[in-house]
């Protein structure tokens, strides 16, 4: 294999671990809302540090033994899936009605919301594509270096949606329950 086809491994590998990572989170990553609707934001927020520590300690072990990109992908990855299962298992135990009796599942109303659920994902992938759009005409039409001059003025003027997110989500609980 010469190094170009090495490379080209390396790099599908490493979308495969994202890929994976991605279909692993969406089930794991729900732990953050279950623990955020239950107003016990300190444990995510104690898990996530305890996952920052240990994701930049094994991608710098992992980078200076010189890991391929697949593995510098599985380095900063894994320790947040992990962090994750540990919380689920966490809360779990504290929380055992959180569990699901299989016999109580309803197929066609699984079937009917998996159906929303695509509908929902679908609108997301979209809501994706129209936020980048910008940069995709702007490289086709002008090319691809004025991509960057434009980016940064977006990220000045995303600022002031940064700085409302940041005021309002955490109040989203309290919506809840208000509601």
């Amino acid at each position: 294999m010469c190094s170009s086809d090495l490379q080209t491994a390396d790099i599908a590998a490493g979308i495969a671990v994202f890929a994976a990572y991605f279909a692993l989170a969406l089930p794991l990553g729900f732990i953050e809302r279950i623990n955020a609707a239950f107003q016990e934001g300190a444990i995510t927020n104690v898990a996530r540090g305890i996952v920052a520590m240990a994701t930049l300690a094994l991608t710098w072990l992992v980078a200076r033994a010189g890991g391929t990109f697949a593995a510098i992908c599985v380095a900063t990855l894994l320790p947040q899936l992990v962090g994750w299962a540990a919380v689920w298992l966490v809360e779990f135990r504290r929380r055992r009605w959180l569990s699901v009796d299989r016999r109580l599942v309803d197929g066609p109303l699984a079937r009917s919301l998996l159906g929303v659920g695509l509908m929902f994902l679908g609108v997301q992938l979209l809501s994706a594509l129209n936020w980048s759009m910008d940069n995709l005409l702007i490289a086709s039409l002008l090319g691809p270096e004025q991509v960057t001059p434009y980016g940064v003025q977006a990220r000045v003027f995303g600022l002031v949606g940064t700085v409302a997110a940041l005021a309002l989500t955490p109040l989203w609980p309290a919506y809840a329950d208000a509601v």
